[in-house]
């Protein structure tokens, strides 16, 4: 058995493997009353539509509190409508609009700084302890998840954090749920890591491979839960994007969606202690061990598979006329050596080392 062979079985079942971790587990999710934490106006839906489809159905309680007015300031005419556009969201389905709350903090940039200052996040932390000392017993509180790229989806997560540990009731059950952010991982989802890499490939979006959008994954652990159990859910949270006509329902479909992943927190008052982990700037993403483990196996495939090509074409196994084995092997290392030029430009580096690699093999296969 040639080593490119090996190497190609031992990839396959490699990636076998983290299919079958990153699979998401199914989450039945029994009905109890939800309290869902958000940073702005839409983003309860992305995050607890699904989670809010039985309890909405059994005519169970529903909360909603929003650290920020979505805006500037809460008189702005943006900050009015997207309370609005919630409110219409939520009351459509059977939500009182007194369960539906404002904190009213002004929104940050993505990437900050924080438009208000760190008191107010402890100021919203006593407000959240209001509202889960009052949940009935065995309540569902929902988070954003650890590692998102907005800063006011991390402050919502620390108010509602700070307001748990707070509070003396050990029945609530405490879940989270990401939404975006820029992490890959092999065991996590599979299909986004491989779309990565060819899209680090020059010009490949030009031939029609865009980017793939997902639900957002969790920086560490386990790759969490979604619902299956009916495709209800899912056409709750596609229905309730209409009202948000300020931030055009299609393209929030196109964006979200998808099923949600929920994972429960089993230790609330640590829940911002993140493991150390080691993250990688890989293709335009934090990547983790098992998307390095994986790229560097595709450079040794490559590699091989240059090798072996050029060392064919050499000893004239391909039953190429002789005065034409040089050429061919010459004129695939100038075709590679251009790409990896291109790659470079383009700031393509993942793809430059892959093709540098390659063309190493052509020549040395070629000697």
């Amino acid at each position: 058995m040639s080593i490119l062979v090996a190497e190609v079985i031992g990839f396959t079942f490699l990636v076998i493997a983290f299919l079958i971790i990153s699979r998401p587990r199914s989450f039945s999710g029994s009905s109890h009353d939800l309290l869902i934490c958000a940073a702005h106006s839409d983003d309860c839906v992305i995050m607890g539509a699904e989670m809010a489809y039985r309890t909405l159905r059994d005519g169970r309680m529903v909360n909603i509190v929003y650290l920020t007015c979505s805006g500037p300031s809460p008189d702005s005419e943006i900050s009015r409508r997207r309370a609005t556009e919630a409110i219409e969201a939520w009351t459509s389905n059977g939500v009182p609009e007194g369960n539906i709350h404002f904190i009213n903090l002004p929104e940050s940039a993505v990437s900050g700084p924080l438009a208000y200052p760190e008191e107010a996040i402890s100021t919203a932390a006593g407000f959240l302890t209001s509202l889960m000392e009052k949940l009935p017993a065995n309540a569902v509180v929902l988070l954003p998840a650890e590692g998102e790229l907005h800063v006011d989806h991390r402050s919502t997560r620390r108010a509602a954090i700070m307001a748990a540990t707070q509070i003396s009731r050990d029945d609530l059950n405490f879940f989270e749920t990401p939404e975006y952010n820029l992490y890959l991982s092999m065991c996590q989802d599979v299909i986004a890591v491989f779309n990565a890499m060819l899209r680090s490939i020059p010009f490949v979006e030009k031939l029609g491979l865009k980017k793939y959008r997902n639900s957002a994954v969790f920086p560490s652990g386990s790759s969490g839960s979604i619902f299956r159990d009916t495709p209800k859910r899912l056409q709750l949270k596609l229905a309730m994007f209409n009202a948000f006509t300020s931030q055009d329902p299609n393209l929030m479909r196109a964006y979200f969606g998808y099923r949600a992943r929920y994972r429960r927190i089993a230790d609330v008052a640590n829940a911002n202690i993140v493991p150390k982990k080691r993250f990688f700037r890989l293709f335009g993403n934090k990547s983790d061990t098992s998307v390095l483990l994986v790229y560097v196996f595709v450079l040794m495939l490559a590699f091989q598979a240059a090798y072996q090509m050029a060392s064919s074409v050499a000893n004239n196994s391909y039953m190429i006329p002789v005065a034409f084995a040089p050429a061919a092997t010459i004129g695939a290392i100038f075709i590679l050596s251009g790409l990896s030029l291109i790659g470079f430009c383009r700031k393509r580096l993942e793809f430059t080392a892959g093709t540098l690699i390659a063309v190493s093999g052509l020549i040395l296969g070629s000697i």
